[in-house]
C-alpha cells in the first residue's frame, strides 16, 4: 500500500473518469508494434556487433573498470529519485498530492509504456490508468503526465539547439536528425505556451469547435456503428483535450515554489542521465586531442539524442548514434561499450522494472473488478 491515498476530486472539475479500455481487435497489429523497440534496438546492436567484430567488443566489456560501474549504477537510483520528485512537484503545482513511494512506481510505468508504443505515446495514457487504480481522476493524471513531459522538452529542446550547431559533431545524420527534432518540438512547444497562456480560449473556441463539431457530425442520428464509434472517440477526445489545456494554464498559475520545483526536478533528472553517461565515458582512454569538455559535450548529446528521437525509448537511434558521437573521443569498440551500459542503466533495466510493477498492478486491477 501506498503511504499517500489518493485526493478527492474536486467536484467541479474532471467529474466523469476516463475509461482507458484498449481498443478489442488487432492484437498481431498490436503485438508487432509492441515488439518494434525490441527489433530496432536487436538490429541496431548486431549490426554494430557485426561491424566491429564479437571479440573486440567483449573485450572492452570485459575490460571495463568494475569501480565505474558501479558508481554509474548508484547514479541509476538518483535517476529514478529525481523522476519521482517531477511527479510529485508537478503533481502539487495542480493541487494534486502525489506520494514519493507512488511516484517511483510511476516512473516506472512511464519508462515501460513509452519503450513498447510508437512514439512513447502510451506512457501518458498509463500513468493516467494507473493513478485512476489508485484513487486519483485518470483526466487529472494525464495532464500531470503530459505536463511533466513538456517540461523535460523546454530544457531538451533549446539545449539540442545548441549542440547541433555548435558541437564537433562528425556524423551529419546525428546532427540532422537533432535539427530537424528541434524544429518540429520548438513549434510543439510554442504551441503548447499559446494553450499555458490562453487556456480558456483554446479549450472552449478551438479544441471545442472543431472537435465538438466533429463529433456531432459523426454521432448524427445513430446509435451504433462504426461512424458512431469514431464519434464517440471525438468527443471524448474533445473532452481530455479541454481539461488538459485548462489544467497547463492551472499548472503555470500553480504556488510558485511547486511550478520551479517541477522546473528545478527535470534538470536534476536530466544532468544525473548526463552524469551516468560521463563516468561510463571517463573511464575510457580518449584519442589524441580529446579531452574532459568534449566527453561532457558528447555526454550530453547522447542524453538529448536518446530523449528526442522519434522512435520508442529512442531504440535503434540511441545505440547507432550514441556510438557515432561516442567513437570521435574514443575507439569505436569503447564507445560501443559506454553506449550500451548507459542504456542497460538508463533504459533497459528501469523497462524490465517497469514490466514487474505493470503486471502487479494489472494484477491488482483485475482482483478489485
Amino acid at each position: 500500500m501506498d503511504e499517500t491515498p489518493a485526493q478527492p476530486v474536486d467536484p467541479t472539475q474532471h467529474t466523469a473518469p476516463i475509461a482507458l479500455v484498449p481498443a478489442k481487435g488487432g492484437g498481431f497489429k498490436k503485438f508487432l508494434l509492441a515488439m518494434l523497440p525490441f527489433v530496432l534496438i536487436g538490429g541496431s546492436i548486431g549490426y554494430m556487433v557485426y561491424k566491429q567484430g564479437p571479440s573486440e567488443i567483449w573485450m572492452s566489456l570485459k575490460e571495463f573498470p568494475k569501480a565505474y560501474l558501479a558508481l554509474a549504477f548508484a547514479f541509476l537510483f538518483f535517476d529514478l529519485i529525481a523522476d519521482s520528485l517531477r511527479y510529485v512537484t508537478t503533481g502539487a503545482a495542480l493541487k494534486t498530492k502525489i506520494g514519493f513511494v507512488f511516484g517511483l512506481r510511476i516512473v516506472l510505468i512511464n519508462l515501460f509504456a513509452a519503450f513498447i508504443t510508437p512514439g512513447a505515446g502510451g506512457a501518458a495514457p498509463a500513468v493516467s490508468w494507473m493513478m485512476g487504480q489508485r484513487g486519483y481522476d485518470t483526466s487529472r493524471g494525464l495532464s500531470i503526465a503530459f505536463i511533466k513531459g513538456m517540461i523535460g522538452f523546454y530544457i531538451f529542446v533549446p539545449l539540442a539547439a545548441i549542440l547541433a550547431f555548435y558541437a564537433p559533431i562528425g556524423d551529419e545524420l546525428v546532427r540532422g536528425v537533432l535539427i530537424t527534432s528541434c524544429i518540429g518540438l520548438s513549434v510543439m512547444l510554442f504551441i503548447v505556451m499559446c494553450i499555458a497562456i490562453w487556456p480558456q480560449f483554446f479549450a472552449k473556441q478551438i479544441v471545442g469547435r472543431i472537435f465538438g463539431g466533429l463529433s456531432h457530425v459523426f454521432k448524427k442520428e445513430r446509435t451504433s456503428g462504426k461512424r458512431y464509434k469514431i464519434g464517440r472517440f471525438l468527443k471524448w477526445l474533445d473532452k481530455i483535450l479541454q481539461e488538459t489545456a485548462q489544467d497547463f494554464g492551472a499548472f503555470l498559475r500553480g504556488p510558485f515554489w511547486w511550478v520551479l520545483g517541477a522546473f528545478f526536478t527535470t534538470a536534476l533528472n536530466i544532468a544525473v542521465l548526463m552524469t551516468i553517461a560521463f563516468l561510463l565515458a571517463m573511464s575510457q582512454e580518449l584519442l589524441p586531442g580529446r579531452t574532459h569538455v568534449d566527453v561532457v559535450i558528447m555526454s550530453m548529446l547522447l542524453v538529448v539524442l536518446a530523449f528526442t528521437s522519434p522512435t520508442p525509448g529512442g531504440a535503434g537511434i540511441a545505440e547507432v548514434g550514441g556510438v557515432a558521437l561516442f567513437q570521435q573521443v574514443m575507439s569505436e569498440s569503447d564507445a560501443f561499450a559506454v553506449v550500451l551500459i548507459w542504456r542497460t542503466f538508463t533504459c533497459y533495466i528501469p523497462f524490465m522494472m517497469g514490466a514487474f510493477v505493470f503486471s502487479r498492478e494489472v494484477k491488482r486491477a483485475a482482483k478489485s473488478v
